[in-house]
């Protein structure tokens, strides 16, 4: 399910691998490098999202976005 999800962004996606690379390879360089280095525009986008919104809200947008999350929560609640 997710992989299915993952290979489908990813091809929406504007990042490269080899831009990828090239911001690995920066950061390696660099004398202090930061512990978290968003390397794709996605990346940008949640780590900029993730500061700005409470937490509460920011995980709940993620969930809700999740692929086929409704089905999850059924399978959940049968468990009980």
């Amino acid at each position: 399910m997710m992989g299915r999800f993952i290979e489908k962004m990813m091809k929406g996606t504007s990042a490269t691998s080899d831009g990828v690379a090239e911001v690995i390879l920066k950061t390696l360089k660099r004398k202090r490098p930061c512990l978290r280095v968003p390397a794709t525009p996605d990346a940008v986008a949640f780590y900029y999202l993730r500061r700005l919104l409470p937490r509460s809200l920011y995980h709940s947008i993620l969930f809700r976005n999740l692929p086929e999350i409704k089905q999850w929560a059924q399978i959940k609640r049968a468990n009980r």
